[in-house]
């Protein structure tokens, strides 16, 4: 490593760092898909897309709708199941020096446990960051992102069989983010990742219907059974929406826990406000791996927590 490379350096949780940028979850696959192409040893480090207790197929296509300040994704979560990730990918993750964190994600408190467990049984992770804005199917379809206790419950669950340190994206999609910051906080969390993508709509004004599905009409997602909103990540999140979770965030913990989201140049701006890290979406990646513009394309999130939850982290991906 450079003496300028060097400088770049940071931890998160305790786990140390290459640098600040990492690979936001659902925008690098599970990462061996790009192996061949980009080195990763070159990032911070990865968050593989989430993980499910079971493999999912995700929504049908289309998926996504370019937005004038980013995109729309209504991906349906598709993965392959933990067991198999864990049979077939994190082999060739384990063999990195970059450090790779698991997205998880469930429908009931058990789905989480459930996953966790089967990670804590192979080797090759650094942590997990837990995708909490899913429905509660034994509670209503409540999300666990919207309600603190609901939220306690899950993260001091899965802080009972974790090893490794556990990292909670929470949604923007709230009245007030601080409660649900304080009850992660409380429950155990070592780092929060600020944050999920905003629940959007785009309207195409040529189509006929007024409420029709996918890319025809409206862009939203099949409402299938466990199918979530489209949500809209990109710049323009990182003037007011997500800046301004970290900032509440920061005021809701006992500790400094801010993020923010950021886009290309503006990485910086959660830095600002304290972020350990800058997960790296999509187009991102490639010029920090290609040695360009560095530090400059960091992603649209920030991780808040990690020296005692005084360093956070964060991710907004496609999942």
């Amino acid at each position: 490593m450079s003496r300028d490379d060097s400088r770049l350096a940071t931890s998160l949780c305790g786990i140390a760092l290459r640098n600040p940028v990492l690979a936001a979850s659902g925008t690098f696959g599970y990462g061996v898909e790009f192996e061949r192409l980009v080195d990763l040893n070159a990032l911070g480090g990865l968050v593989v897309k989430g993980l499910s207790r079971e493999p999912m197929e995700g929504n049908p296509p289309p998926r996504v709708w370019e937005a004038q300040a980013g995109m729309l994704n209504s991906i349906g979560l598709q993965n392959i199941g933990v067991r198999a990730f864990v049979r077939d990918n994190l082999p060739r993750l384990a063999r990195l020096r970059t450090a790779v964190f698991a997205n998880i994600f469930g429908y009931a408190l058990e789905d989480y446990v459930e996953v966790v467990r089967v990670l804590e049984s192979a080797e090759g992770l650094a942590g997990y960051e837990l995708n909490v804005s899913c429905p509660n199917t034994k509670h209503g379809g409540i999300y666990f992102s919207s309600d603190p206790a609901l939220l306690a419950e899950v993260v001091g669950a899965v802080k009972r069989v974790a090893r490794r340190p556990v990292i909670v994206k929470l949604s923007p999609n709230v009245a007030a983010i601080e409660p649900l910051a304080r009850a992660a906080e409380q429950s155990g969390a070592d780092a929060l990742s600020l944050v999920n993508t905003f629940v959007a709509l785009a309207i195409d004004a040529r189509a006929p219907s007024a409420a029709g599905g996918r890319l025809r009409g409206t862009f939203r997602a099949s409402h299938q059974a466990h199918s979530a909103a489209p949500g809209v990540s990109g710049g323009a999140g990182r003037e007011d929406p997500g800046c301004r979770a970290g900032r509440h965030c920061d005021r809701g913990g006992r500790r400094r826990i801010p993020g923010g989201r950021r886009q290309r140049h503006r990485g910086g701006h959660g830095h600002v406000l304290g972020s350990a890290v800058a997960p790296a979406r999509g187009a991102g990646v490639g010029p920090v791996l290609a040695g360009r513009g560095r530090g400059q394309r960091a992603g649209n999130c920030g991780y808040v927590g990690g020296r005692a939850l005084a360093e956070p982290p964060a991710g907004a991906g496609l999942n």
